[in-house]
């Protein structure tokens, strides 16, 4: 559970998260009396991003890992929403900018790398959404600490993932086809800019982006459909506290699998309510034949790592930055195993 969350988890959570995933074994377990037969349904989920890449999939990886109950599609762009013929049971979306108006199934928004306040937030709001009993939260969470002692946390967690995660008829998450990349094959020494100046977020991104224009990772349109999107559609790219990953469709010009990093001297203002102002620029360009779930899964663990920014605060070297990565993505293969 530690290693879930990234830190030590009070009983009262523990309660509540034990509390969430019975009741989703006892709602989705119904029992026939007559016939003594077990009945499941399974949720299904899709994600949007205004611009379908980035920011969707980073969300792909963390929403597939807290609700195995729900099995999720790939993530699509906004504008594909309307003609999305699978059966949905909720939607979640990085901004509710231009959604279709017919939509008539739960919307949650939500933001691309989910805190761990906003996770509990969202496990209960997702809860309601799809119509699941709601239970008075403290007083279970009180009447489970005074009268049940939890002898082996980690076998019930196991026995209810294992659960939860079996799919029957749908048992695996969508396969790929695509070519998947790695963060290491896309994030390179000499697309990474440390301590550099930029007057405006404008200014900002196009710096991030120029190492990438300048190999012809990217077109040039592709850095302005970037800038005129945000004007459009708000900061969705501040995806968490002073980090913007900036992107744009793979049809507006990615050329190459590519990921840059500017790190700015002085913070600018994207307009982010709770995230501004922004310090580290990541310039994203993914073409349209390639998976990259798991590369955005290991720069979400980055993005969660205090370390990673002091390594980017304080190094002279876009070398050390990248050795710094190959050892955090190496402890954290040898963890997994």
């Amino acid at each position: 559970m530690q290693s879930r969350f990234g830190r030590p988890i009070p009983d009262e959570e523990v309660a509540y998260l034990t509390l969430h995933f019975a009741s989703i074994y006892f709602q989705e377990l119904g029992i026939d009396s007559s016939e003594k037969t077990i009945k499941q349904t399974r949720k299904y989920g899709l994600i949007a991003c205004s611009n379908g890449v980035g920011s969707s999939v980073i969300l792909y990886n963390e929403l597939v890992d807290m609700f195995p109950n729900i099995y999720f599609y790939h993530p699509i762009s906004t504008h594909e929403i309307k003609d999305f013929s699978k059966p949905v049971d909720i939607l979640f979306v990085t901004d509710s900018y231009d959604m279709p108006k017919e939509i008539d199934i739960p919307v949650v928004v939500v933001h691309p790398v989910i805190s761990l306040d906003e996770r509990y937030q969202l496990i209960h709001e997702v809860d309601m959404r799809m119509g699941r009993h709601s239970y008075q939260f403290e007083n279970l969470m009180r009447i489970i600490n005074e009268d049940t002692e939890i002898k082996c946390l980690g076998k019930l967690k196991r026995d209810l993932s294992a659960f939860l995660t079996t799919r029957s008829e749908i048992s695996e998450t969508p396969s790929f086809k695509k070519k998947n990349i790695k963060l290491l094959d896309i994030f390179q020494s000499s697309l990474i800019q440390l301590q550099v100046s930029a007057t405006d977020w404008q200014d900002s991104i196009r710096i991030a982006f120029a190492p990438l224009l300048k190999k012809k990772m990217v077109t040039s349109e592709y850095v302005q459909s970037t800038v005129q999107d945000l004007k459009k559609t708000g900061p969705y790219i501040v995806i968490t506290t002073h980090v913007a990953l900036a992107h744009s469709r793979a049809t507006n010009g990615a050329l190459k699998n590519a990921l840059g990093l500017a790190v700015l001297t002085s913070p600018v203002k994207f307009g982010s309510k709770h995230n501004d102002p922004v310090k580290y620029v990541f310039s994203l360009s993914v073409r349209e034949d390639t998976n990259h779930i798991t590369a955005m899964a290991e720069l979400t663990n980055l993005l969660n790592d205090k370390g990673f920014f002091q390594c980017l605060d304080n190094s002279t070297s876009p070398q050390t930055v990248i050795d710094y990565v190959k050892k955090q993505l190496e402890s954290q293969l040898k963890e997994g195993n």
